[in-house]
This record gives C-alpha cells, sequence and structure tokens, in this order.
C-alpha cells in the first residue's frame, strides 16, 4: 500500500501572509510528533528555529513594536480628543451663558486650530502641541476645570508626548531594511523546508516513523486549506490605489480587512514606514521621487485603518511636516 507523503514541496511566490500560515501549520504540527529518529528531531528544531526567525521578521514587516504602541496610543489619544472636543460642545449649548462660555473657549481653541483626528501622525502631534500650548493659559485651565476635563486633557498630552517619543526612538529604522530581512529569513526558511518535507518523506517510504505518515496526511489537509484561502482572495472585492508615477492597481479586500493587511499580503508593493506610521510605496519609481505614501482624500492612511473598497486611495509624495504634495509622472 502505497505511504502517504507530504505533496507540497515548496511554496514559491506565495504571498508573505499565507506562506507564514503555512510554515506556522507546519511547525506546530511537527511539535506535536513524537520521534525516537534524533535525525528527524534534529531536523525539527532546525524548523522551529528557521520559523522563529521568519516569523520574527514577518511581523516587524508589519510593524515594529514600536510601531505597535504608537497606533495603540494614537487610537486612545483619538479617544480623549474627541472627549474634549464634544463636552465643549455640549456645555457650548447650555442656557446659562456663564456655563456656556466655559465651552465655547475650549471649542474655540480646537476650530482655531483644525484639529481631526484623520490627520498624519506628524500633523497630529503638531497640532494637539499647540492646543495645550493654549489651554495653558490660565483662563483656558479654569474652563477645563469647571467642565471636569482637565484629567482627559492630561491624558491627551500626555499620550501625545508619548508618541512623540516613541517615533524619535524609532525614527533609524526603515522600511526597506525590515523587508529586506523578511526576504532573507524566508529565502532561508525555503531550504529548511525542502530539508524537512525531503528527510520526513524518505521516513515515510522506509516505514520506520508512523507517526510521520500521519504528520503527512494533517499538513496536507492544512496546504490545501491555505491554498484555497489564496484562491479565494483573487475573487475579493478590490481597492483602486492610483498614481500618477507607479501607475493604477487594484488589490484584493478581505472582509473587514485592515491595511496592514493589504500591505501583508501586498510585501512587494507596500510597507509601513515604522518612522511615521505610513504605508509606503516599494515601487522603484516611487523610490526616484523621493518616496510615496498611500493616501485617502489627502490624508495618510494608518495601518490600522479600514479598507473601503468603495473608496479610490492615491499614492502621493508628502514632506516631513506631514503636507500633502502632488508629483508628477517621470518623463
Amino acid at each position: 500500500m502505497a505511504k502517504t507523503k507530504i505533496l507540497k514541496e515548496g511554496w514559491g511566490a506565495a504571498p508573505n501572509a499565507f506562506y507564514v500560515s503555512a510554515m506556522r501549520t507546519t511547525d506546530g504540527r511537527s511539535n506535536e510528533v513524537e520521534s525516537e529518529n534524533q535525525q528527524w528531531v534534529a531536523a525539527r528544531t532546525e524548523f522551529h528555529t528557521a520559523f522563529t526567525a521568519l516569523d520574527d521578521a514577518y511581523q516587524r514587516s508589519l510593524a515594529s513594536m514600536a510601531t505597535l504602541d504608537i497606533a495603540g496610543k494614537d487610537d486612545e489619544r483619538d479617544v480623549w480628543g474627541q472627549v474634549l472636543e464634544q463636552v465643549a460642545k455640549q456645555w457650548a449649548r447650555m442656557p446659562d451663558e456663564t456655563m456656556a462660555l466655559h465651552g465655547r473657549r475650549v471649542l474655540q481653541v480646537f476650530r482655531d486650530i483644525d484639529f481631526r483626528t484623520s490627520e498624519a501622525l506628524v500633523a497630529e502631534n503638531e497640532k494637539v502641541t499647540n492646543i495645550e500650548q493654549r489651554f495653558a493659559e490660565p483662563q483656558l485651565q479654569q474652563d477645563l476645570q469647571a467642565m471636569s476635563l482637565t484629567e482627559a486633557n492630561r491624558r491627551f498630552a500626555t499620550l501625545t508626548n508619548e508618541i512623540i517619543q516613541l517615533m524619535a526612538q524609532r525614527s533609524e529604522e526603515s522600511a526597506t531594511r525590515v523587508q529586506g530581512e523578511l526576504k532573507a529569513a524566508r529565502e532561508a526558511m525555503d531550504q529548511v523546508f525542502a530539508n524537512f518535507v525531503e528527510l520526513t518523506n524518505a521516513l515515510i517510504v522506509l516505514g520506520q516513523e508512523p507517526a510521520l505518515e500521519q504528520l503527512a496526511q494533517y499538513l496536507n489537509a492544512d496546504y490545501k486549506k491555505i491554498e484555497e484561502q489564496m484562491a479565494q482572495s483573487k475573487k475579493l472585492p478590490t481597492v483602486l490605489v492610483t498614481s500618477t508615477v507607479v501607475g493604477n492597481h487594484r488589490y484584493s479586500v478581505p472582509e473587514f480587512a485592515k491595511w496592514a493587511d493589504i500591505v501583508s499580503a501586498n510585501d512587494k508593493a507596500f510597507a509601513v514606514d515604522a518612522s511615521t506610521n505610513r504605508i509606503v510605496s516599494l515601487a522603484a519609481k516611487a523610490k526616484k521621487v523621493g518616496g510615496l505614501f498611500l493616501t485617502l482624500n489627502g490624508v495618510a492612511v494608518k495601518p490600522t485603518d479600514a479598507v473601503d473598497a468603495k473608496k479610490e486611495y492615491a499614492l502621493i509624495a508628502i514632506d516631513g511636516g506631514g503636507e500633502v504634495t502632488p508629483v508628477t509622472p517621470e518623463e
């Protein structure tokens, strides 16, 4: 009776998200196998080491730990900013003129500075800093205290300072370097995977390790599911990203996808710039014009933003201050 061997010998050009998923299930399944064959145990250990390095590089390619911290703190800061603004609006509508005046003065600061939570981090940091300079005025301090917003404003300011510090700490981490590390880890993983499959299949044919044939059955089923998911991803809705420099392209959008998911599935097209928490184009033409960032209606898109396939996104140049600067195609 024919032995069941592992049918998949390599994953070729599979997108990173599916590739890592395949390696993860291989690592998990093989760790459940009890074997006395020291050669195979050593190969399993080598596989686990290579996968750990791959997974680490993959996670950092999506967003560094500092970037993840930045995203979480930015989301929290947005909440406190909305609390300050919404409470001020409610007070501004009160029939008691003294109470309404507290709200109007605080609300006017937000309007003067045109604060929006959808802006790029650099621009939002600058605006919060300007708001806090205004809030330091004695009258506005009294207004905040009257509306019980002193603690909310403290959190608003503290989170902004923490975000600025984290961005400074990670400013040296380039998206290109991180992507290079992932490429190297994947190439190493390819070889280890091929060696692992070759040895496992050889031992199955020899009939020395019955548990390995069951492992092959599990892995073949797992790989089939992953391949089906890859095929299904090609039938998903697509989002349009336009650019006068690199051209217009469409990308598949899984259900409830964040832009970090699109970056992961299209790692040759996009990366996350850890220093700004923006999505950048990896196209050679983009690099020639100084870099392109993903935007929606002129506002830089964050990796944590949900993808709206009904809207049109654009790759445009953004300078260090966060202002959008249109660019022209190459001659």
